[in-house]
């Protein structure tokens, strides 16, 4: 029997720190393509003009496979209100107030479905990878800083507003201040204070980490200090909503099994024993596919949703 091949395609798009990876996946969450581009970061226009230029690549790379692009879904870094960044990530600050949804979809004449990048990630891991199953979840990326989400009751928590789970915001009290979560807990946390420490400029965390497993006791004693802020927030998480299971992602979870063994050491040392009976850790299992996955998962299944809520409410305005 001839093997019939599902045409219809989403582009998920997922925009990092320093990349932007696109990928075409279709109705049965199949990858046909992905790749990566550097981010231009000069300005507003010229970061819009490129990914403009990606996403019309990408949708030719369709095409020549005989496959047809029917939505586009994007994970960006920041607070997202209908397709509009409210909120923007310390390293893309010229896309404050852009409405990237009225952009692309002007551009491509597809439904298109913008939110945020760590939301993207969670989406994708609890539909097809680390939390299938899982009615009650916390996931964490961690990063430049650390972003968030909540699934509660099976359903994604997002606030009265729709701007909730800024995890990596939590204010939290060390050495005589308070500080964001992610000051304290991030890859980027934990790179600045090994720079600090040991003179090393050029260090990144694969620098922190090798230095690690080597024994180097700076680096035991900085990630042992990163170890703790983690846990430490992620124990609040804990006592707060009882997870079934926690996920982390991020390069630097997947240095190696030690990761998430010294994090939730202290994780079940510190929490509320019966909380965390019963709680499973685990790592992130879709990869730097994840962004793409969930972005393009939210845009085949809330962009009908939000065209049709959006034409309501324009009709009201003009009917008043």
């Amino acid at each position: 029997m001839k093997q019939v091949i599902n045409t219809d395609c989403a582009i998920g798009i997922d925009i990092g720190g320093t990349a932007i990876k696109a990928a075409i996946i279709d109705a049965e969450n199949k990858v046909h393509y992905h790749t990566h581009y550097p981010i231009v970061k000069t300005s507003r226009e010229h970061f819009c003009h490129n990914l403009l230029e990606i996403i019309e690549a990408i949708i030719g790379i369709a095409q020549q496979d005989g496959l047809t692009t029917s939505v586009i879904g994007v994970g960006v870094p920041g607070l997202v209100e209908d397709g509009r960044i409210i909120g923007a990530a310390p390293n893309l600050p010229f896309l404050l107030n852009v409405n990237l949804q009225e952009l692309l979809s002007i551009q491509f004449s597809l439904p298109v479905s913008v939110d945020n990048d760590a939301f993207c990630m969670a989406v994708a891991e609890h539909h097809y990878g680390a939390a299938v199953g899982v009615s009650d979840a916390v996931f964490l990326t961690i990063g430049t800083g650390i972003g968030g989400a909540l699934l509660i009751n099976g359903e994604f928590y997002r606030g009265g507003r729709g701007r909730g789970t800024e995890i990596g915001h939590m204010q939290v009290h060390y050495d005589g201040n308070y500080h964001r979560f992610e000051r304290l807990a991030s890859t980027a946390a934990l790179v600045t204070r090994y720079r600090e420490q040991s003179g090393c400029l050029q260090a990144d965390g694969q620098t922190v980490i090798d230095h690690y497993l080597k024994n180097d006791p700076l680096a035991v004693a900085i990630m042992g200090w990163h170890f703790n802020h983690l846990a430490s927030g992620i124990t609040s998480l804990i006592n707060i909503f009882n997870p079934q299971r926690v996920v982390l992602g991020g390069g630097i979870v997947d240095a190696g099994d030690f990761y998430l063994e010294q994090v939730f050491e202290r994780v079940f040392a510190m929490g509320i024993a019966t909380i965390t009976e019963g709680l499973q850790p685990a790592r992130a299992c879709l990869g730097n596919l994840a962004g793409c996955l969930g972005a393009a998962h939210q845009a085949r299944h809330h962009t009908i949703a939000n065209t049709t809520t959006q034409q309501t409410a324009r009709r009201m305005y003009e009917y008043n």
